[in-house]
């Protein structure tokens, strides 16, 4: 029943994504002052300048954050319709990844990883543009370019530059320039930064020390509630079980779909990455890995069988996430940890 009913495109299901959203921040609109304001290390020049803007205003920067993070899911959403690599035109990703971004409090306001996720969807997008197309793309140009700006903004976003080599490997068979354009992409923006630098008696060796800044730790630590905890690991049955169907059915995938799934594996693998082996990027870098695993539910729940034990799954996420809500409203649970 659950499963149907999410599977379909009633206007009930169009109005679900906005009113998870504001039910998610709905807490945090009333006390904006949860914000921590503690130094970001993994930020970038034109990151620091933009969260200098908002970051001392609580309410304004929650109230982008849910307005960006809605926006990146019809961002997916739309992904899936112009390139249809899921089974069906489904609003399950953006379900998933209001969710998966709203659920901690500490990423219900705008921080520089929320703003490069923006670019990041961008590149996606350009990426897949390029499959199967016969003449010379000079779409991995831009995505060498967008990259390098998404970097300045947010540090760690240099890790996804393999994302783009990756796609000419599994996209493209031919043209030895392409696999040329996405450096030259990176290095303009780079070079303009360098040129600043030189231009205002900075000492170019700036540019270095920014990057170095990738390799040190955070100094805000993440408070998680009991119930977020369980949340999380519940995610992470959920992501094993969708790997496993989605292994079990990708053979008989079309060629362009199941392409497009390799690529959000690897996508999945570097955002792992950033989670835990990069001590600057910190649980900012959900925004980047919701992306893969927002796909990788909607492809479980969009093609598995209709029966009780499935419907069980789609509604102990529900269960949790109205958990989670009612703990933020109430605080049933008090118990929290902090890593």
């Amino acid at each position: 029943m659950l499963l149907k009913y999410f599977n379909s495109n009633r206007p009930g299901i169009l109005l679900l994504s906005p009113f998870i959203s504001l039910v998610l921040w709905f807490h945090t609109f009333n006390r904006p002052q949860e914000l921590n304001l503690s130094e970001n290390v993994s930020a970038g020049p034109f990151g620091r300048y933009l969260d200098g803007l908002i970051s001392d205003i609580p309410l304004l920067s929650a109230v982008i954050a849910v307005i960006l993070v809605f926006f990146y899911g019809q961002l997916l959403v739309s992904l899936n319709i112009k390139f249809f690599f899921l089974e069906t035109r489904s609003q399950l990703p953006q379900l998933f990844y209001i969710t998966i971004c709203g659920i901690l409090t500490l990423l219900r306001f705008f921080s520089p990883a929320l703003a490069a996720v923006f670019l990041i969807i961008l590149i996606i997008y350009r990426l897949f543009g390029t499959y199967k197309t016969e003449k010379l793309s000079l779409h991995f140009f831009d995505a060498g370019f967008i990259l390098s700006l998404a970097t300045l903004i947010y540090l760690p976003s240099v890790f996804f530059f393999p994302l783009i080599l990756m796609a000419l490997f599994y996209f493209r068979t031919s043209y030895w320039q392409e696999w040329i354009y996405p450096f030259i992409g990176f290095f303009i923006p780079v070079f303009f930064w360098a040129s600043y630098l030189f231009w205002t008696d900075q000492n170019i060796g700036l540019i270095f020390q920014e990057f170095s800044r990738l390799f040190q730790h955070a100094k805000v630590k993440t408070t998680y509630s009991l119930i977020q905890l369980i949340f999380y690991a519940y995610l992470g049955f959920l992501i094993l079980i969708s790997s496993i169907h989605m292994m079990l059915i990708i053979g008989g995938r079309k060629i362009q779909s199941r392409v497009f799934h390799i690529f959000f594996f690897w996508f999945f693998i570097v955002g792992v990455i950033l989670i835990f082996l990069i001590p600057s990027s910190g649980i900012e870098a959900i925004y980047f890995t919701g992306i893969p695993i927002a796909f990788l539910l909607s492809n479980y729940f969009t093609t598995c069988r209709n029966n009780r034990m499935n419907n069980l799954l789609i509604g102990l996420f529900i269960l949790l996430f109205t958990a989670i809500v009612l703990n933020d409203w109430t605080g049933f649970l008090p118990l929290a940890y902090s890593f």
